[in-house]
């Protein structure tokens, strides 16, 4: 249970910052896992308008990690804490909101939000191979191959942790150090790639649902090079992939954002993982990426936000996604604009070994 430090909740073992007056929000919300969310988002999600003073009592996500509902109205957080995390209601009245309720930002009980622009947005993955690993499993990729961390590119005995084949790498890096390599890139935000069908080196999927670039990147990695073979038949990864393989971008990322299946699965493991998983509405600043070999034998960039693949170039006979000459037209482009920054992290696509 939190302590009450000069007005304000102390950090929870659920890592929920809180710095809003204490009669805010129960004991209980914060112990259920609740979040607290910032001004702004109110204003995103609707709540703009609210009196500043309510805004700096209330400021209210109540996401509670079982419940995963948003939006609730000002005065009836009490309640709804004391009875979807058993906690107890706040110290102190209060304050009624007198605005009209805001929209609803829950689509459904998994925890997904519809801002009022329409947008449908996810809980983020975690960078987390487990995490990837579960999700591309439910999804029906084989047993056989999983994800796993990389700790360095260079470090001989650590490199040899890594399980060959490599099928894929997914590359987080950190928006900054995203948007420092994309300016030297000939691409742009908009989209202009217009490929479809199985004649297409890879299959690359524009991101229109928000907080799934943890996903996108996923499904790159396992639906494009080797790693597709492995893909289960009649799965709902077959099926999704045979519906949108013969698409144009826009009306192939129609049938993810409509995919009841692939909402379920990513849904059930977003709130798994190490660290607490962030609000829908919170922002995002980082960029998952992966990097695969096409069937023509090149090296390929995928990331939903950009215009389209970005090939990067021949890789050797013989060579995966670990070789040197892929990582130098690839990861280490990102490492080198990172200028020390070492948020960045990796995880490889790999076939499992024989005595796992």
């Amino acid at each position: 249970m939190a302590e009450m430090v000069d007005g304000e909740f102390e950090r929870v073992a659920y890592g929920a910052d809180v710095d809003v007056d204490c009669c805010a929000v129960g004991l209980g919300e914060l112990a259920g896992g609740g979040e607290v969310v910032g001004e702004e988002l109110l204003a995103d999600f609707g709540y703009a308008g609210v009196d500043e003073d309510v805004v700096e009592m209330v400021e209210v996500g109540c996401c509670l990690r079982e419940g995963g509902s948003l939006g609730l109205p000002a005065c009836d957080v009490a309640l709804d804490v004391q009875e979807a995390g058993g906690g107890s209601p706040p110290s102190k009245p209060i304050k009624t909101v007198t605005n009209p309720a805001p929209p609803t930002m829950s689509r459904n009980d998994r925890g997904v939000y519809i801002a009022p622009s329409g947008k449908k947005t996810f809980i983020p993955l975690e960078n987390n191979p487990a995490i990837f690993t579960e999700l591309i499993h439910s999804l029906g990729v084989s047993p056989q191959l999983a994800f796993y961390d990389i700790y360095s590119l260079s470090d001989p005995d650590l490199l040899a942790l890594i399980p060959k084949p490599v099928h894929a790498l997914i590359f987080i890096s950190p928006a900054d150090v995203y948007h420092r390599v994309r300016e030297t890139d000939a691409g742009t935000k908009n989209l202009t790639y217009s490929g479809s069908g199985d004649e297409e080196p890879v299959i690359w999927f524009k991101q229109t649902i928000g907080h799934a670039c943890g996903l996108i990147a996923l499904l790159h990695s396992v639906c494009n090079g080797s790693a597709r073979r492995f893909i289960t038949p009649g799965s709902t990864l077959e099926k999704l992939l045979r519906e949108a393989t013969p698409l144009k971008p826009l009306q192939r990322a129609e049938v993810l954002y409509n995919s009841d299946e692939l909402e379920k699965a990513h849904m059930a493991v977003a709130f798994k993982g190490d660290s607490v998983a962030p609000l829908a509405a919170e922002p995002n600043g980082y960029h998952f990426i992966s990097f695969v070999q096409g069937k023509d034998g090149h090296l390929y960039e995928l990331e939903g936000s950009w215009d389209g693949p970005i090939d990067r170039g021949a890789m050797g006979l013989g060579e995966d996604v670990m070789s040197e000459k892929a990582l130098e037209a690839g990861v280490r482009r990102f490492v080198k604009a990172a200028e020390g920054n070492m948020e960045m992290s990796m995880i490889a696509l790999c076939t499992k070994p024989e005595d796992e």
